[in-house]
């Protein structure tokens, strides 16, 4: 098996999208031959389910995709797009191959009950609606390492730890994938929440800019799930990065900078920083406030704090093998515009 760095074009509608993607040749180890699997991809209406959703259908496979909103909401369409509300129950499966389970509840803030509702008792019912035989992969988060004694790992952690562990309690074959600050074309989540966190042209961030943290291409997450789809019989829980890891003044300067926005960065000390997590989250507690705080203990340690992970057994047990930097990862599809075909 060989990764491919794909830049053939394809047509979408009425659409020539130059795809640049990193792939794996869509073939099954074991067989040698070309296989067109059935595959059942959940949350495709979101930003990493839809991206995987779309790549594999691109790639000839059939897909089922799968999401809370209703098809009329869709910004883009998806192949076979059906609504479904993991958390309310199940959904027969049993005619697909792989199910990729990207569907979560994500937010730096929220209650227990609805984040487990969602991403702990929503995956088992996705595992219990899959046949045994099914290969299952999880897309999971590296936000599960902000497991301190400290009570700053967030709700959303929680719960995804406890949904990596229903999915691995499975009798069929079942890889996570556990990337971490995920960013590319289609981000509806972490580029907009650090656009619009600027007063002005000024960014303030928690710490020093000098630690080190992890991040994932979108396509990197695509790439890996389609190498275990050429391994069917592995089961693990894989960290899934770029290979160059920046520090957070790299990160932040860099992306500003690719899209042509201005920033000046001011760094608070991190003990203010938290101090002032801490008083904010007690008063939206205590005071029962809707929305979220405007800064948590969780994002002062995603900002603040190093946190390097190491895709040494995707390499060694999937053939994974990142192209992308975020320095030179694509931010937007490259989309030429044609006339309807009449």
């Amino acid at each position: 098996m060989r990764v491919v760095h794909d830049t053939r074009a394809r047509r979408e509608d009425n659409r020539v999208v130059h795809d640049t993607r990193p792939r794996c040749d869509n073939n099954r180890v074991h067989s040698g031959a070309s296989m067109t699997l059935r595959i059942a991809v959940t949350g495709a209406s979101g930003f990493i389910g839809g991206r995987i959703a779309r790549a594999l259908h691109a790639a000839g496979h059939d897909i089922w995709s799968y999401g809370r909103r209703a098809p009329e909401q869709l910004t883009a369409p998806l192949p076979r797009y059906t609504s479904w509300d993991i958390a309310a129950g199940v959904h027969d499966l049993s005619h697909v191959d792989v199910i990729v389970h990207s569907a979560a509840q994500v937010a730096p803030w929220g209650s227990d009950a609805s984040f487990h509702a969602v991403n702990a008792q929503g995956t088992r019912h996705v595992v219990q609606s899959a046949s045994p035989a099914a290969q299952f992969i999880y897309i999971s988060t590296g936000s599960i390492y902000n497991d301190t004694n400290d009570g700053s790992m967030p709700a959303y952690a929680r719960s995804k730890l406890a949904g990596e562990g229903i999915a691995m309690e499975r009798d069929g074959p079942t890889v996570v994938i556990r990337p971490r600050i995920v960013y590319g074309p289609g981000d509806t989540t972490l580029w907009p929440r650090i656009r619009d966190a600027r007063r002005g042209d000024r960014l303030f961030v928690p710490g020093t800019g000098q630690n080190r943290v992890s991040v994932t291409h979108v396509d990197h997450i695509v790439q890996a799930v389609e190498c275990a789809m050429q391994r069917p019989h592995v089961t693990g829980v894989f960290d899934i990065t770029d290979d160059v890891v920046p520090t957070m003044q790299e990160l932040l300067r860099t992306t500003f900078a690719r899209h042509s926005m201005p920033v000046q960065i001011t760094y608070v000390p991190r003990g203010l920083a938290w101090a002032m997590a801490l008083g904010l989250e007690s008063i939206w507690r205590v005071g029962r406030l809707r929305g979220e705080p405007r800064l948590t203990r969780y994002a002062v340690k995603n900002l603040a704090d190093d946190c390097v992970l190491s895709c040494a057994a995707a390499r060694e047990q999937l053939d994974y093998a990142p192209v992308f930097t975020y320095r030179d990862g694509p931010l937007t599809p490259e989309v030429e515009q044609v006339p309807p075909t009449k």
